[in-house]
């Protein structure tokens, strides 16, 4: 059995992503693609033998799942497809646990997040939940207002959790809010995600309330990324209603009093130096520990900074910290 590092495993996935997303919009090879995908698939379900730190696990479950969520919107956009003969049983197997998951409306494909391991936010991730369960707004922000302290990675984190968990299975919604219009992101995800026929004739205004009025049954997950403007997306928020969640990250320290705060401190050393950890080993930063604390310290403890700085120190194994 070859050995597959989970960087080798992420790089193969997204270059057959990219492959898969270039080719729909030109001729598609369904057959070629569903053999590429099983054979990835199978080298996921062998490094899942070898593969045991869990936070490197939980990556690897999600390439994984995104793979399979893949394969069955392939098979069932291309009905003539042959399946059964590129899959072992066992396979098959994840697959359909695969597709379990995503049962649940979502989006995320598109904001899969890059993070190794996620670390220092364990405890924030249970009071995001909590604020949600109590209020329907929250706003992640920071103390300072200062960007790369993780308020983005935050959101996807408790997002793919708890789409694991299928807490909100009215869906999970990412709406991209830098330079983007969030009005057609939200119709994009209702047409696509429920089949939604909105009538075309009206204004964007009206389009985007019939798709909170007409939006699937559930408790539902919001989520506008990197809000600048709160009246740029004042008019895209669902309606008031206990089921529909909202969840903004924004470098505003205040957007409006209806929105519950959730702020975001820099990590402290011991997860800073877990972050390290994670990319370049525990060997090589427990040899230069004081200067690893340096270099966390230089970096302000901001998540961004040090996953930055720990992709290029792995690219560099005989560099020195």
């Amino acid at each position: 059995m070859n050995l597959y590092t989970l960087q080798e495993l992420q790089i193969e996935w997204d270059k057959l992503r990219d492959d898969i997303q270039k080719e729909s919009e030109t001729e598609f090879n369904d057959q070629k693609n569903i053999e590429m995908l099983s054979g990835l698939l199978s080298k996921c379900i062998d490094a899942g033998q070898y593969i045991t730190e869990p936070g490197e696990r939980a990556n690897l479950q999600w390439i994984a799942r995104e793979i399979g969520d893949t394969i069955f919107r392939i098979a069932k956009e291309y009905p003539d497809i042959i399946i059964s003969s590129s899959f072992t049983n066992k396979e098959m197997f994840a697959c359909s646990e695969m597709q379990n998951v995503y049962s649940v409306p979502n989006n995320l494909n598109n904001s899969r997040t890059g993070t190794t391991k996620y670390v220092g936010r364990d405890d924030v991730i249970k009071i995001l939940h909590e604020q949600l369960k109590v209020t329907e707004q929250v706003a992640i922000t920071s103390i300072t207002g200062m960007g790369g302290i993780g308020k983005t990675e935050l959101a996807l984190q408790y997002a793919h959790f708890h789409l694991r968990q299928k807490t909100y299975t009215g869906g999970i919604c990412w709406l991209d809010c830098r330079e983007k219009n969030v009005g057609l992101q939200i119709i994009s995800f209702a047409t696509s995600q429920f089949s939604l026929q909105i009538p075309k004739e009206e204004d964007l205004q009206t389009q985007i309330d019939f798709c909170w009025h007409n939006w699937a049954k559930g408790d539902v997950l919001i989520i506008f990324d990197d809000v600048v403007d709160y009246e740029e997306i004042a008019n895209c928020l669902p309606p008031p209603e206990l089921r529909f969640k909202v969840l903004i990250t924004t470098r505003q320290k205040w957007l409006t009093q209806s929105f519950q705060r959730l702020e975001l401190e820099v990590l402290d050393k011991d997860a800073a130096l877990e972050l390290l950890i994670s990319y370049v080993g525990s060997a090589r930063i427990q040899g230069e520990l004081e200067e690893a604390e340096a270099l966390c310290k230089d970096l302000g403890f901001l998540p961004l900074g040090l996953e930055l700085v720990a992709r290029y120190l792995e690219r560099k194994p005989s560099l020195s910290l």
